[in-house]
């Protein structure tokens, strides 16, 4: 190491962790704890998450024949990005949960009232919502996990078009006043894609691209059965 590059990675590594490391083979050691830092350079781009997960079992599996460690810990991009993906399906987990309950409710609701045919309203935003998926697949190549746990909440207002009608039944512009309704929320969809951050542009188009398909779909079902809406 002519460069004497293990300087810049051992305060990197010191950055992270309250340990005197100290360099012996190629690896780095704090002699009180007993703790080692092994560098390693990987040959694939973090966002290859299953791959770092399996260098992770291959390691841990390692540790356990051996006995020589206690716990295993992975520093680093590669384990910022692997740590932030779970934390993503994590909270997808519980959006999705809620959002069950919340639709249950909801469905409960429409039921008790004596309005059960409003469920169909239901069906049209969900629909919606798998074609925006596809159409952010084909624009990005891929769609994030934060992207359905977000944007379909904003899809999901689309059935706001449908309670409005119903609710509104001697009003004849009421679908007049959806369409204004949809632009102005468009509107502000349209200045926070102007960011320069990715994901959140990707936010932006699933949940304009599912708006407009949901309004589209309830309004097609309200000229089909009109006695719904």
């Amino acid at each position: 190491d002519p460069l004497e590059s293990y300087k810049t990675l051992q305060a990197q590594v010191e950055q992270r962790v309250t340990l005197n490391l100290k360099r012996a083979n190629g690896l780095f050691k704090d002699a009180p704890t007993q703790r080692i830092v092994i560098p390693i350079q990987f040959n694939f781009p973090p966002h290859l998450t299953k791959k770092t997960i399996q260098f992770q079992e291959q390691m841990h599996s390692v540790c356990e024949k051996g006995h020589f460690c206690e716990k295993l810990t992975l520093l680093g991009p590669h384990a910022s990005t692997l740590e932030n993906e779970e934390q993503v399906n994590r909270d997808v987990g519980i959006v999705s949960t809620s959002g069950t309950l919340l639709l249950l409710l909801l469905a409960l609701g429409a039921v008790v009232s004596g309005r059960s045919r409003l469920l169909l309203l239901v069906p049209a935003v969900l629909i919606s919502t798998a074609f925006a998926i596809v159409l952010t697949i084909g624009i990005f190549g891929s769609v994030h996990g934060l992207t359905l746990s977000f944007g379909t909440g904003i899809i999901g207002l689309a059935i706001d078009f449908g309670l409005h009608s119903v609710f509104n039944e001697k009003y004849k512009e009421i679908w007049k006043a959806n369409f204004y309704g949809l632009l102005t929320t468009l509107a502000a969809l349209v200045l926070m894609a102007c960011s320069t951050i990715p994901l959140l542009r990707q936010i932006i188009v699933f949940s304009a691209l599912g708006l407009i398909l949901g309004y589209i779909r309830l309004y097609i079902l309200h000229k089909m059965v009109p006695q719904l809406l």
